[in-house]
């Protein structure tokens, strides 16, 4: 028998592990759109980790802890140090499934973003579609199954769960006269303490005279 075929060493295949990436606080990414829908499915968050919740059965312990639900897309994440596209599974956010809802196709340049908290107040993760270009431009998309089964322990993951959260409600805005106090129209009336405490009173007399009153029959 011959020399068996040297198999390649990592180094030298161009390739890395897709990994599952996700918009933190604060943080900013720059996607293209491999999948052609976007995948989602509910988690519970408990012991400091997400736990997959199965809709055929979800165990009562871990059922009891707050759910959530999460999208993912095969994408890919421009690196700048490297300057080049990186595959990845992008988790999206409720909120960022809600921006991204009647627009997204397969081919697009997304930024996906996220503001630091300030002062107690958290932000959440917002998209805003920067280009849509020849799907043909774009590689192939790759099966995510196996990357979710391996991030949640868990055979047979649904992916076909839709975001329970309403869209978002776009309205005209109207054209109209201005209100009297804006532009100098009219002055505002200056509050009167005294005035108003006279009208207090007057109110709270009236309504005692109405208790007085007899009852009709």
């Amino acid at each position: 028998m011959g020399n068996p075929i040297p198999m390649p060493r990592p180094s030298d295949v161009p390739r890395q592990a897709v990994r599952v990436l996700s918009c933190p606080e604060p943080g900013e990414f720059t996607i293209r759109t491999l999948s052609r829908e976007l995948l989602g499915l509910f988690t519970h968050w408990g012991a400091k980790r997400p736990w997959y919740c199965d809709p055929d059965g979800c165990a009562a312990n871990i059922h009891k802890w707050p759910r959530t639900w999460r999208g993912y897309l095969a994408a890919e994440v421009w690196e700048q140090a490297r300057r080049v596209w990186v595959p990845c599974c992008f988790e999206i956010t409720e909120n960022c499934e809600r921006d991204m809802r009647q627009l997204y196709k397969r081919g697009q340049v997304w930024k996906i973003s996220r503001e630091a908290s300030k002062k107690g107040k958290h932000f959440p993760v917002v998209a805003e579609l920067l280009e849509q270009r020849p799907e043909s431009d774009f590689p192939h998309a790759f099966d995510l199954q196996p990357i979710l089964t391996n991030l949640y322990h868990h055979c047979g993951i649904l992916v076909n769960q839709p975001n329970p959260m309403p869209c978002r409600l776009y309205l005209a805005c109207s054209e109209g006269e201005a209100p009297p106090n804006v532009n100098g129209e009219q002055e505002a009336k200056p509050f009167d303490k005294e005035e108003s405490r006279k009208a207090f009173e007057e109110l709270r007399r009236a309504r005692a005279e109405q208790t007085k009153m007899p009852a009709r029959t």
